[in-house]
């Protein structure tokens, strides 16, 4: 009797499968591609992976102002730094590895100077980080300052917060009316990445 039920009970399980796979595909016109809890998505003929538009990242193309840069022709001194990140990294043409200036941590303001041994003029300037992703975006915030003897500053550029983003090189350019200056200097307030100042690069373009 045992056998007979076991397999009463199988022919039922294949007729049931039977049935569903018969009922799917002679399903109504009028049902479309859905079934019930079951829907046909059809796909287009691929030979190889793609990737959706709104994927792709586009291409940065760095910013370069207009004229020389002519940090190279000064002298780069700076109010303090840590460890080996020295001043005259932030003019050495790299901004890979640990080629940058790092303020004296917890301890602003930051100052970065740019001294030159006769009168230069400028209308821009140009401030990078390394532009890897591991350095991810962060917002430093400092002003913008000139000399023209050395000595007493004045400020060129009021203090604004600043966004350093690796996709997009990780640089800074800040624009301003032609000026003459034997010294200038970026004075830092605060770095969201870290607890000091940090530039790879300070960049000062002029037209002369």
């Amino acid at each position: 009797m045992k056998k007979i039920v076991l397999v009463l009970v199988i022919l039922s399980g294949i007729f049931c499968l039977a049935s569903w796979g018969y009922a799917i595909k002679t399903a109504p016109e009028s049902l479309g591609e859905n079934y019930g809890d079951i829907t046909v998505v059809e796909t287009k003929d691929q030979t190889q992976s793609e990737v959706p538009p709104y994927f792709v990242v586009e291409e940065y193309e760095p910013i370069i102002p207009e004229g020389t840069n002519i940090a190279e022709l000064s002298r780069f001194d700076a109010n303090g730094y840590n460890d080996v990140y020295l001043p005259g990294k932030a003019k050495d043409g790299n901004t890979d590895g640990a080629s940058y200036w790092e303020g004296a941590v917890d301890s602003y303001p930051n100052i970065l100077t740019a001294i030159f041994p006769e009168t230069v003029s400028a209308h821009a300037i140009k401030v990078l980080l390394c532009p890897k992703s591991i350095w991810g975006a962060r917002k430093q915030a400092f002003s913008i300052e000139v000399s023209v003897d050395g000595e007493n500053f004045t400020e060129l550029v009021a203090s604004e917060e600043y966004f350093f983003d690796p996709r997009t090189n990780n640089e800074v350019v800040v624009e301003f009316d032609d000026t003459s200056f034997t010294a200038i200097r970026l004075n830092f307030t605060s770095n969201t990445g870290a607890t000091a100042a940090q530039v790879a690069e300070f960049e000062i373009y002029s037209n002369d």
